[in-house]
């Protein structure tokens, strides 16, 4: 018997902290503590989760970690104290120690916890850590010993989902109705953890409790669903698209997740037992999405056991028939089970299929091609593939004559496509024509055809469409680019809707990249055909399932041409004549025009105008096709090419071109640009950066040029002027760092790396004069970072400049004291460079810490001194005490892994200089909380 004086001590004991109080709990081995702690309130008070700095922290409850190793030793003792502070607290490793203990109680106490528990996790939004897998394991429990309810509760709970918040959405219209995005669902864990879970209660359940468990996982599809549907009011699910297949499918999102879960929940019902279907059908009828209709055939398929009656009332349901891409399972399922029900069911089945589709489904469509002269053709071309499609899955149990007619419609529509098959690459593209069904058209049928095509009314993004019918085009182009460009001419038709011409352009600019040959010079005569014979609108409203008009297929002949100058092997010096039309054309595009560019404008996107955007693309072009030129060996420079050099230099003329995007482009090809022709180069430079009173056009070229150029030494000179007006317009004050400014850093930096300017440039001293601390610190540290990322050693020149560099950098530093903290700490990237002598590097470091009491990253810099420990223990250990002690959130050693260890070991182990700041720092460490390090004093 525990007497009170022994527990009160302990108690003092643990309230003095450095390690106690854990070490206390976990050294229990029996139950005769619960009451005394229990009546010392020791089991009330689970610590709750912390929140700082935007991070959460679930601290140990040592005292639950203790109930958990007693609850099968002393089942209604633990179940007693549990108290509803804990069942309340916000810590999910509480919880995580809650569902542990009731998986070890009797059953009854082990519901009375899942219930309470299921309480909770109806209020969480995430669940944390190991938390669904131990809560698994109790389910498990639970159905194993007929308490399938308390177990199906905690299951629906963790499975459950919920609708993310609103967010902004582009607005898309079609055909004058608004189309809304489907939403993905949030679930409470991740999908893993999810998958995990059910793979682990899914046999118990299924045995024990079958109804409530595919009842409990449907509920959640159900909910899935409505929540991705979006209000948009459908009647259909559009499952044949996101899981083609019930039987296996992606499971990428939450969507995909709850449907495998109800698939894996499925089988296990319907093949293990001889009542599964009917419990499986009694479940799914409950809900009206489409798929429970797909899962229902779909359990039928898997069914151990089906009464022949019962497949004749499902085979003979006129309402399985209503759509033949509907339901890809029931198809299936028709094909399996014809041949077996007996001839009054095969009869009704073909009455169904004769009779054929209801064609009021379609009175919009029908109505719009009545207008047209085409309803007759339609009405046939609708009853006629669906009766394809139902007699397809029945071929191998037909009669003589629907064998012939089968074979009749084959051959008229060619073999349909799965049911379950998407033609198109993505929501809103998908069509029901084949491949097969345009390859057998001759070239002036096949025109004909794609230009009397037209499309459904679009009530859905999954509505037939000419984006579909185009990829199914580009399919077929991609498989044999020669054939395409032999009958391109036939293409260059105005009455052909856009959205084929282009493409078949991209289908083209993707052949480019392989070895298939084609005929480019085909495909150059079509896209000035383009550029001539059609205009794009100034502002062309974006459409799903079309495009708007001809302002996509420009896009696609400027993406072309610019790709085209990229395989040589292609093209001939010879015949450059005849592609120098198109890019005159394509770099005269109006697009994007003010108006295209007001919002834009006003942001910081640097680049992305520029590369969606027809005329500066088209721009691009030009100077790749002078880049193709110079490599061929042909001269190259505004005296011997004029034509291109004087189109580029017309576009630099504010007068002539003030976009933004097209200022973006030349920016960003500055370094091809200076190596076509330097001295007509540095002769643009002041109307590329004209400063005042084109400031905007001016920021856009810079910007662009600083992202995506890089310095350029031998432009230095020219440049210096654009240099100068950058660090004059620095804000000393700022506390953080734009792209723009981090990058002029790293072109200062690399100019000192390079010898081009000296540690007393005007441009250097000027900028870090000018420079916000934050931004000094960056460019220093990047220093280091570049150099870690590269491979291959420096020169020691360079790095002799740039040891240099960092002594006139921390020079200045210790003149400024404190302020230059982070400044002086970003010596941490050099230190992880490996680039730097380690006598040199190790002794700047430990100045540094010893200064400034900062080094960072702190995860790199320990790395580093722990490769470095055994040569330099003191400092080693010396810097880990220091960047430890400063981190005051406590976080950042969670990072570190096993080198903390490998400095202290090297430490211990050398002089006694070392071991002194080793024990210093294995003290601070276990005061903290990091008990595990005092084992290290032990050894």
């Amino acid at each position: 018997m525990l007497s009170d004086t022994i527990v009160d001590r302990a108690l003092v004991l643990v309230a003095e902290g450095g390690g106690n109080y854990e070490y206390f709990f976990s050294q229990l081995k029996t139950p005769d503590w619960i009451a005394p702690l229990n009546e010392r309130g020791r089991f009330s008070h689970p610590p709750d989760a912390i929140s700082e700095g935007g991070y959460i922290r679930f601290p140990g409850w040592p005292e639950g970690e203790y109930l958990l190793r007693m609850a099968a030793q002393a089942p209604n003792d633990v179940f007693g104290v549990l108290t509803a502070e804990c069942f309340a607290s916000s810590n999910n490793v509480v919880h995580e120690i809650l569902v542990g203990i009731a998986a070890k109680l009797p059953a009854k106490l082990s519901a009375d916890v899942a219930l309470q528990e299921a309480q909770w996790v109806s209020r969480q939004g995430v669940l944390y850590g190991l938390y669904p897998e131990k809560a698994a394991g109790l389910i498990s429990h639970l159905a194993g010993n007929n308490e399938a309810e308390a177990a199906v509760a905690l299951l629906g709970e963790i499975l459950d989902v919920h609708r993310p918040p609103e967010r902004d959405e582009p607005e898309i219209q079609i055909e004058g109705r608004r189309v809304r995005w489907g939403v993905d669902p949030i679930g409470k864990a991740a999908f893993w953890d999810i998958q995990q879970v059910v793979n682990i209660v899914a046999e118990p359940l299924a045995e024990t409790a079958p109804e409530l468990f595919l009842s409990v996982i449907s509920k959640t599809l159900d909910k899935a669903i409505t929540i991705h549907d979006n209000g948009r009011g459908n009647v259909e699910d559009f499952s044949t698209i996101w899981r083609p297949h019930i039987a296996y499918g992606d499971n990428l999102d939450r969507l995909g997740v709850s449907t495998e879960n109800l698939q894996v929940a499925t089988r296990l019902v319907a093949e293990r037992r001889n009542d599964g279907f009917d419990i499986a059908r009694r479940v799914f009828r409950r809900y009206e999405w489409p798929i429970f209709r797909r899962f229902e055939a779909y359990a039928f398929l898997v069914s151990a056991s089906v009464p022949s009656e019962i497949a004749e009332e499902v085979l003979i349901d006129p309402s399985r028939y209503v759509d033949a891409t509907a339901n890809p399972e029931f198809n299936e399922l028709l094909g399996k089970w014809f041949g077996r029900v007996g001839n009054q069911t095969r009869r009704l089945v073909f009455e169904l299929i004769d009779a054929g589709p209801d064609l009021d489904r379609y009175s919009q469509y029908l109505e719009k091609q009545e207008a047209q002269g085409n309803r007759a053709e339609s009405e046939t071309w609708l009853r006629e593939e669906w009766q394809l499609r139902w007699l397809t899955a029945i071929a191998e149990n037909l009669d003589d004559s629907r064998k012939e007619k089968l074979a009749r419609l084959a051959a008229k529509y060619g073999p349909p496509s799965p049911p379950s098959e998407i033609r198109g690459g993505a929501v809103g593209h998908y069509t029901d024509v084949t491949d097969d069904n345009l390859r057998k058209l001759a070239v002036g049928d096949l025109v004909q055809f794609l230009k009397n095509w037209t499309p459904p009314p679009v009530t859905d993004p999954y509505s037939p469409s000419r984006a579909g019918l185009a990829e199914v085009l580009g399919r077929w182009l991609a498989d044999t680019p020669s054939y395409f460009s032999d009958i391109l001419e036939s293409f260059q038709d105005r009455g052909l809707h856009p959205t084929y011409l282009r493409t078949i352009l991209d289908g083209f600019t993707t052949a480019l990249k392989t070895e298939k040959q084609f005929n480019i010079f085909s495909v150059v005569r079509t896209i000035i055909w383009v550029l001539q014979n059609t205009e794009a609108g100034p502002r062309e409203e974006f459409r799903w399932e079309e495009d708007p008009g001809w302002s996509w297929t420009y896009m696609s002949s400027a993406r072309f041409l610019t790709e085209l100058f990229l395989h040589p092997e292609r093209l001939k010096v010879e015949r450059r004549d005849e592609i120098w039309p198109a890019l005159q054309l394509i770099a005269d595009v109006k697009s994007p025009t003010s108006e295209d560019e007001r919002e834009y404008r006003t942001k910081m996107d640097f680049g992305m105008l520029a590369l969606n955007s027809t005329r500066p693309v088209g721009l691009e072009a030009v100077m790749r096709y002078c880049r193709w030129l110079k490599l061929a060996g042909v001269e190259v420079s505004a005296a011997t090419l004029p034509a291109a050099f004087e189109l580029l230099g017309q576009h630099l003329d504010p007068a002539v071109d003030d976009s933004v995007a097209v200022r973006e482009m030349y920016g960003m090809q500055f370094k091809l640009l200076a190596w076509l022709d330097r001295e007509w180069f540095e002769s643009q430079l002041p109307a590329l950066f004209p400063g005042k009173p084109y400031k905007v056009l001016d920021k856009f070229a810079w910007n662009s040029f600083l992202r995506f150029s890089g310095p350029i030494a031998t432009m230095l000179p020219a440049m210096r002027f654009r240099y100068e007006r950058a660090i004059n317009g620095l804000d000393a004050t700022a506390a953080t760092v734009s792209d723009a400014e981090r990058s002029l850093g790293n072109h200062l930096t690399r100019f000192v790396a390079a010898g081009s300017i000296g540690l007393d440039d005007p441009l250097l001293v000027q900028f870090f004069s000018k420079a916000s601390h934050a931004l000094r610190a960056q460019a220093v540290g990047d220093v280091g970072w570049h150099l870690g990322r590269q491979a291959e050693e420096i020169e020691p020149v360079v790095r002799d400049r740039l040891m240099a560099f960092w002594a006139s950098r921390l020079s200045a530093c210790l003149l400024e004291g404190s302020a230059a903290k982070e400044e002086a700490g970003a010596f941490g990237w050099w230190l992880q460079s490996k680039k730097f002598p380690d006598p040199w590097v190790v002794e700047q470091a430990t100045e540094v810490v010893d200064k400034f009491r900062d080094l960072h990253p702190d995860f790199a810099v320990i790395q580093r001194f722990a490769a470095l420990s055994d040569a330099y223990p003191f400092e080693a250990v010396h810097c880990l005490g220091v960047v430890f002690e400063e981190d005051r959130e406590g976080w950042a050693i969670h990072g570190w892994g096993d080198s903390v260890t490998a400095i202290l070991e090297s430490a211990l182990h050398a002089g006694a200089k070392s071991r002194d700041e080793a024990v210093r720092v294995i003290n601070l460490l276990v005061a903290r909380g990091n008990r595990g390090y005092r084992r290290l004093l032990d050894e």
